[in-house]
C-alpha cells in the first residue's frame, strides 16, 4: 500500500512538472511570435507605428524576462528613432537603466544614443554655419 502511495505521489509530481514545463514553453512560444510579429510589422511592412504598439505589448505581456523585455524596448528605441522621435533617446536610455544586466542591448542602446546625439551635434554646426552666413 505503501509503494502504490509512493508511485502514485511520484507519478502526480511528474505530471505536474511536465505540465508547468510545457506551459512555460507555451507562454515563450507566445511570447516569441509576438515579438517576431512586431519585427515583421517592422522590418518588412515598415509599419513602425504598429511595431512599437506590439512591442509594447510583449513588454506588458513579459515583465519576468528581462531579456526578451530590453529587446521589445531596443527596438522601440530604433522604431522612433526611424521615426525621427525624440521619444528614442528615452527608450534607449531606459534600456540602460532598467535593463543594465543586458550586456548587448546595453551596448546597442549605448550607441544609438552616440550616433543621435553626433547626428544633432553636426545638425546644430550646419545650423550656426548656415545663420553666420546670412548675418
Amino acid at each position: 500500500m505503501k509503494n502504490i502511495k509512493k508511485l502514485s505521489f511520484t507519478l502526480l509530481a511528474l505530471t505536474a512538472v511536465l505540465f508547468l514545463t510545457t506551459g512555460i514553453s507555451s507562454a515563450q512560444k507566445v511570447s516569441e511570435q509576438l515579438f517576431e510579429k512586431a519585427l515583421y510589422a517592422e522590418e518588412m511592412k515598415g509599419d513602425l507605428t504598429e511595431a512599437v504598439k506590439i512591442y509594447q505589448q510583449v513588454l506588458k505581456e513579459n515583465p519576468g524576462n528581462r531579456q526578451v523585455s530590453a529587446n521589445a524596448l531596443l527596438h522601440i528605441g530604433m522604431c522612433y528613432e526611424k521615426l525621427g522621435s525624440e521619444q528614442a533617446r528615452q527608450a534607449y536610455q531606459d534600456v540602460i537603466n532598467k535593463y543594465s544586466e543586458q550586456a548587448k542591448e546595453v551596448s546597442i542602446a549605448r550607441e544609438r544614443i552616440n550616433r543621435l546625439e553626433a547626428f544633432t551635434a553636426e545638425l546644430s554646426r550646419e545650423a550656426e554655419k548656415t545663420y553666420e552666413k546670412r548675418e
